[in-house]
């Protein structure tokens, strides 16, 4: 089992770790867009989760959305957040870089809640 973020402040520590960890990618921008569409798009009453290797946290994170569950996870390779469906290993159904626009997070946050699946078609960024 993760780390359960269970108040603001646990919030707080885990996007200030993400965005020290970013910041030579210039990721910072896109950190805190993902935050808050994060938590305007997560289902309520279901809690963020993050995922644990040997009890340290990293950079995966687990979210409910319109019962669906979705995981945000850096990809080193890609240079790229990914939104995956159910699992790590999931069906990747957005991926941002820092030049993504906020609006283009919200409208693919958005259409996830809509539409749960996204139509089987991975969003385009």
């Amino acid at each position: 089992m993760g780390l359960i973020i269970n108040n603001i402040d646990q919030l707080q520590w885990y996007l200030i770790r993400i965005s020290r960890r970013a910041i030579h990618h210039d990721f910072s921008e896109l950190i805190l867009a993902l935050a808050g569409a994060v938590v305007m798009f997560k289902d309520p009453d279901t809690q963020l989760e993050i995922q644990t290797y040997r009890e340290v946290s990293s950079d995966v994170l687990f979210l409910i959305i319109s019962g669906a569950t979705y995981v945000v996870v850096y990809d080193y390779q890609q240079e790229a957040v990914e939104v995956k469906q159910d699992s790590i290993h999931g069906r990747i159904v957005a991926n941002f870089t820092g030049d993504t626009p906020v609006s283009k997070i919200f409208q693919i946050f958005q259409d996830l809640k809509r539409n749960n699946t996204c139509n089987g078609d991975k969003l385009k960024t």
